[in-house]
C-alpha cells in the first residue's frame, strides 16, 4: 500500500455512518421495515463486501447506481436521505472505498 494510500484511509477512518434498523412486522419480525440514519459524516470508508451486497439488492433500503460523477451510493432513511458518491478504491489489502458527499 502506498504513502498515499495510507494518508487517504487516515483521513477517512474518522468519519462514520450509522443507522438504526426497525423490525416493526407484525408477521415477520425478522424483517426491516425501516431504517434510521443516525450518523452520517461527509467522507466515510465502504467495504468492498458492503457494496457488493448493495449491488447484488441485498440491502432493501441502499441502493447504487451510476452518475456522471461515477458510482454513487443513495441510504434511504425514514428521518433523511444520505448520497455517497464512490471516488477511490484503496487496494486489496484494505478492500475498501472512500467515499463522500458529492459537491
Amino acid at each position: 500500500m502506498s504513502t498515499e494510500d495510507r494518508r487517504d484511509a487516515y483521513n477517512a477512518t474518522p468519519g462514520e455512518f450509522v443507522a438504526q434498523s426497525h423490525y416493526d412486522d407484525p408477521i415477520d419480525r425478522c424483517k426491516v421495515t425501516s431504517v434510521e440514519i443516525l450518523r452520517a459524516d461527509p467522507r466515510i470508508l465502504v467495504d468492498a463486501v458492503v457494496l457488493d451486497d448493495i449491488a447484488l439488492g441485498r440491502s432493501p433500503f441502499v441502493s447504487l447506481f451510476a452518475t456522471l460523477t461515477g458510482p454513487t451510493v443513495r441510504f434511504e432513511g425514514s428521518n433523511r436521505t444520505v448520497v455517497y458518491r464512490i471516488v477511490k478504491y484503496l487496494g486489496p489489502e484494505v478492500d475498501a472505498y472512500i467515499a463522500e458527499w458529492p459537491d
